[in-house]
């Protein structure tokens, strides 16, 4: 087996992957190296901008890095543009048309239909469009012709992406690749140069592999068994533990999955072999090729101006919005009034901007990891500390990062890799934490189920990868928020999580979608609230629930991060302070 790849961490780790259990890997590392030409740009609103602004009902911000990215398309032959969201990519084509019209572009998007999609491909690639604008759907493989230049609207998050995207460009051996982040704050510049920064080092991210998937294992047991006619135990034991994933499988682990397929009536068993039950099993095999989710479509009703806002993922939906909920779409702050799951309905009502308002995109969004949260928490010391790092930021760049910094602290010290600032505003606790977005996901997690049960009431949480916030149905002291979180050890943290994340909507919704791929669940059935939780009961001693835990642990939740954060905390490491107390 061969594999090629111009970006991937580890890639002794994803030989091995490739090849199998017990067979000898060979990493070859090609000697050419191509040149990575990459900048960090912010905007500074004109007053061409302003007034602009007024006309298009945009902010002047929107409207200046609007007009940068039409320049920027303009002055070359080519471009792609690629934001982190669908909703930013539909919103930068909208802005865009509406100052520079006759510059022709595209959208290119996953949820856009295949001949949508390959339309606008050709149509770049035939030199008709000078750019568009796309989300990860462009990141790898397709062919579109020659790439003279890429835009990365805000951060790429990841270093892998930021390497994949801008490696777009220039796409010649020996070629240099070309690009530029435009970011909207000072977390993003800091975000994006250190980004280019482990870039320019080679350092990409580990990749993640899940391991002992028991819902693909039982896909693989059916489809072996219908290939083979029938099978021992031992046999599919040895066939699933030349695969990478599964080489640390024990007998107890598989004998579980089989006992579920065997209770699903998937299988059946005598003597010492094991068949598919067809056509059940052919059924269950063919549906489930998959493991992607079929997500269906909320369209967001504003109630009392009886119009359309747009439409959120059903996931977001089911995880989020509850009654009262407060997210963001399309730059306006709205409240949840009710939820049909019937008619696939969101009913809002206008509400203030809030710091605790969710994103409506939050989903599309790729989590940072606590090494680059990290970075950017030393940078932001570094900086505030009065020192430049040589080669890091252009001058346009630092002097912006500096004024910012030392406007906020004049107010309040500046959340760094080695301090914690916590603050109450409202009803709300945030604190400031640059460990990633997994990271203080976990630690959100188990602060809130601990407030949680001292309160009596459901604490919600908001979490990025530079903070978290707390919303409690009341205010809540900084001061206390900061007292447990110091007294909070790792071992403490971790069993809270581990005991109640089964009570989550997030659980509730992953668990649902593992039943569906192991045939508990039909595939046309829909997802409803109610019905999840009470599946999320019934099975709660099986392979399902383990699971939908493994699958949290892995994608949503780092608690290796975490406990080194607490550890860090414990030892005086990281010191925690505290501002506007109430």
């Amino acid at each position: 087996r061969i594999g090629l790849s111009a970006t991937i961490g580890e890639p002794e780790r994803i030989g091995q992957f490739l090849v199998g259990t017990g067979r000898r890997v060979a990493v070859l590392r090609s000697d050419e190296t191509r040149g990575l030409q990459i900048a960090v740009r912010s905007v500074h609103p004109s007053l061409g901008d302003q007034k602009e602004s007024v006309n298009l009902g945009l902010p002047a911000s929107t409207v200046s890095r609007a007009r940068m990215i039409l320049g920027i398309i303009q002055s070359h032959k080519s471009t792609l543009v690629f934001t982190n969201t669908r909703e930013h990519a539909e919103a930068l084509a909208a802005q865009i048309q509406a100052i520079g019209a006759s510059v022709p572009v595209r959208v290119h998007h996953g949820s856009l239909s295949r001949e949508l999609r390959e339309e606008a491909e050709k149509e770049f690639q035939e030199g008709k469009l000078k750019a568009l604008i796309c989300t990860s759907s462009l990141e790898l493989g397709i062919d579109i012709g020659s790439v003279d230049f890429i835009i990365q609207y805000t951060s790429p998050r990841e270093t892998t992406r930021l390497v994949q995207r801008v490696g777009r460009s220039g796409h010649t051996l020996g070629g240099t690749s070309r690009g530029v982040i435009l970011t909207i704050n000072t977390d993003d510049i800091l975000e994006s140069a250190v980004l280019i920064q482990r870039a320019r080092e080679g350092r990409l991210e580990r990749p993640i592999i899940h391991e002992k998937a028991y819902d693909v294992l039982a896909h693989q047991i059916i489809g072996l068994l219908l290939q083979k006619g029938r099978m021992t135990v031992e046999e599919i034991g040895d066939v699933v533990h030349c695969s990478y994933p599964f080489r640390e499988l024990d007998s107890v682990e598989l004998s579980r999955v089989i006992a579920q397929l065997d209770e699903l009536r998937l299988l059946r068993k005598f003597d010492q072999f094991l068949t598919a039950r067809n056509p059940k099993a052919i059924q269950y095999y063919f549906t489930n090729l998959s493991v992607i989710p079929d997500v269906q479509k909320y369209t967001v009703f504003d109630f009392f101006r009886k119009r359309r806002i747009g439409s959120l993922d059903q996931d977001f939906v089911a995880r989020r919005c509850a009654s009262g909920t407060e997210f963001i779409l399309h730059g306006q702050t709205w409240k949840v009034l009710s939820v049909d799951e019937e008619q696939y309905h969101v009913e809002v009502e206008a509400a203030p901007p809030s710091l605790t308002a969710i994103p409506g995109w939050e989903g599309d969004m790729i989590p940072v990891q606590i090494d680059v949260a990290e970075e950017v928490g030393r940078a932001r010391r570094i900086f505030s500390d009065g020192i430049v790092p040589d080669g890091f930021l252009e001058k346009g760049e630092v002097d912006r990062v500096e004024s910012t910094l030392s406007a906020q602290k004049r107010q309040a010290p500046i959340p760094s890799d080695k301090l914690v600032l916590i603050e109450s505003v409202e009803n709300s606790v945030v604190v400031h934490s640059c460990f990633g977005n997994l990271v203080n996901e976990t630690l959100a997690t188990a602060m809130a189920a601990l407030f949680g049960s001292r309160l009596g009431s459901n604490i919600g949480t908001q979490v990025d990868q530079y903070r978290f916030a707390l919303i409690f149905p009341r205010p809540v002291s900084a001061l206390l928020v900061a007292e447990e979180f110091r007294k909070l050890s790792a071992d403490d943290m971790e069993k809270i999580v581990r005991d109640t994340i089964d009570a989550s909507d997030l659980f509730a919704w992953r668990h649902w979608h593992v039943l569906r791929r192991l045939g508990a669940v039909s595939r046309e059935a829909e997802y409803k609230a109610r019905q999840a939780r009470l599946l999320v009961d019934i099975f709660k001693t099986s392979i399902a629930n383990d699971e939908t835990r493994r699958e949290l642990f892995t994608e949503k939740l780092d608690f290796k991060g975490a406990r080194t954060v607490l550890e860090r905390i414990g030892s005086g490491e990281i010191s925690i302070e505290t501002i506007q107390d109430v």
